[in-house]
């Protein structure tokens, strides 16, 4: 049976009012090339920049690499700030 490795990562899409589109690649320790990645959007606070319930998500998608994941997002709106992200790496 496969090993699920979980956590949570933040990306932070920074570019003037915001961006439509984001690549970032985050540390996460044991992920490896083989692995399929699932995102969801984590839990948030009221004091985070961004709110989970705000966020205008249209896409989103991570790339396994060797301890890390490469996210890739799309927005409906502009978008700027921390947005924490919940993974699974099967």
């Amino acid at each position: 049976t496969a090993s699920l490795l979980s956590g949570t990562v933040t990306i932070t899409p920074t570019a003037g009012k915001g961006v439509y589109e984001w690549t970032e690649t985050v540390s996460a320790t044991g992920i490896a090339p083989a692995n399929k990645v699932v995102l969801s959007v984590s839990n948030h606070v009221d004091t985070d920049e961004n709110s989970a319930e705000m966020l205008n998500i249209s896409s989103m998608e991570g790339l396994a690499g060797t301890n890390q994941i490469t996210v890739i997002v799309s927005f409906t709106e502009a978008t700027a700030g921390a947005i924490k992200l919940n993974y699974i790496g099967i």
